[in-house]
């Protein structure tokens, strides 16, 4: 048994050194992106990175439906939209320092948190979802994608011109842009699948060893699980922020929140055999929206003299403590 759990802490470690080398590709490959489609970092962050750290909670609700505890799968959803913003964007604020963005992606960094703190707003008053309430929240993560696909940030292209007269030169250099941005988006997708592979085999590690010590599974269930969804948002947002690509941080986080909140939730209500109960879990509400508002506040703040606007270290603490009280709820309430 003890040869078992020093494999599982090396395991651990293994997987998250992998998370962080992984991570720090994706976001190297997803600046390389933004720039060669001539979109924001901001896009990028929302659609491509979110939708692949998004897996884990996707598995985890085909899963829970496939073996007809839907609830499960609710829960996870309901705890990772506070953990993708109290921890994943607290921590690197914390620790790295003010996390800012462009003037003029404020509006729809903001938009789209407050479109998600709408939508969970609503399912908490409505309390029990059905099918038909499924449908409206797919329907409603594709208008957010259509528009901000139709509202994005692009480099200014020259005018079209017909394929018959480009000279063979030009011809073969517009070959080699899409051979470019096709091995790029590979190179993103692949280093995400990584980044997916390293938080698995880091989370399955560390259930082993909590179940050596005789946690129990609520106590898992709060710390390594809610923490392991979240664990490629929050190494992602550290290596972008790193980077000072604040636009990818807050486009991965926002973009999880509002997938899990409408895609993954609608894609529940919609397989499971009953209407999803989710009056259980509105004490999470006012933390949920307590954070979001932090957030928001920050993005909100004008410039003072010799003082950085943005998600500052003061707010980072605020989040943390959040997440903190989020996990002591579950534990001794």
């Amino acid at each position: 048994m003890d040869l078992v759990i020093i494999s599982c802490a090396l395991g651990v470690v293994f997987g998250l050194l992998g998370l962080w080398w992984s991570s720090d590709k994706s976001v190297e490959h997803a600046l390389d992106l933004s720039s060669i489609l001539g979109i924001t970092t901001f896009f990028v962050g929302f659609v491509f990175m979110a939708m692949a750290t998004g897996f884990p909670e996707l598995a985890v609700a085909i899963a829970s439906l496939w073996k007809g505890v839907p609830g499960v799968a609710v829960g996870a959803i309901v705890g990772s939209n506070l953990i993708d913003v109290s921890l994943v964007l607290g921590l690197p604020a914390v620790m790295l320092g003010t996390l800012n963005v462009k003037t003029e992606e404020k509006l729809p960094l903001m938009l789209m948190l407050v479109i998600a703190a709408l939508v969970m707003a609503l399912v908490f008053v409505i309390g029990v979802l059905s099918p038909w309430h499924g449908v409206i929240l797919l329907l409603l993560y594709v208008a957010s994608i259509w528009w901000l696909w139709r509202s994005r940030a692009v480099k200014v292209v020259p005018e079209e011109v017909a394929i018959e007269a480009l000279s063979a030169e030009e011809v073969l250099t517009r070959k080699r842009f899409w051979k470019t941005r096709m091995k790029v988006i590979g190179k993103l997708l692949f280093s995400l699948s990584l980044v997916v592979a390293f938080s698995k085999l880091s989370v399955d590690c560390a259930v082993v060893i909590a179940h050596h010590f005789a946690l129990s599974i609520q106590t898992i269930g709060v710390t390594v699980f809610a923490v392991g969804t979240s664990l490629p948002e929050l190494a992602l947002s550290f290596q972008a922020v790193r980077r000072k690509e604040y636009s990818l941080a807050f486009g991965n986080s926002f973009g999880s929140v509002l997938e899990q909140a409408t895609l993954i939730l609608g894609f529940l209500a919609i397989g499971a055999a009953r209407p999803l109960d989710l009056r259980m879990l509105r004490p999470v509400a006012p933390l949920m929206f307590l954070s979001y508002a932090i957030v928001v506040h920050s993005l909100m703040k004008k410039t003072k003299v010799g003082c950085q606007e943005g998600l500052g270290r003061k707010e980072g603490l605020a989040l943390l403590l959040l997440f903190v009280v989020h996990v002591l709820y579950f534990l001794f309430f």
